[in-house]
């Protein structure tokens, strides 16, 4: 499921090797007629800012009760 190594992650991985979906893999290529993510702009997620606010959040939903 995970493909193998080469540079479109083989058979095992072709489910996922399309336009519209991204590997995750950094050591596989983008699909061919894919939009680059810089083009995309998508948006990048800070895991330390995220748990940072959702504890903010938690708090202040206890303060509600």
């Amino acid at each position: 499921m995970m493909g193998d190594d080469s540079p479109t992650g083989g058979p095992g991985y072709e489910p996922f090797y399309v336009a519209g979906d991204y590997p995750v893999r950094e050591d596989v290529e983008n699909p061919e007629g894919a939009v680059s993510l810089e083009e995309l702009a998508a948006w990048d997620i800070d895991p330390e800012a995220t748990a940072e606010t959702r504890s903010d959040v938690a708090d202040f939903i206890l303060t509600l009760g």
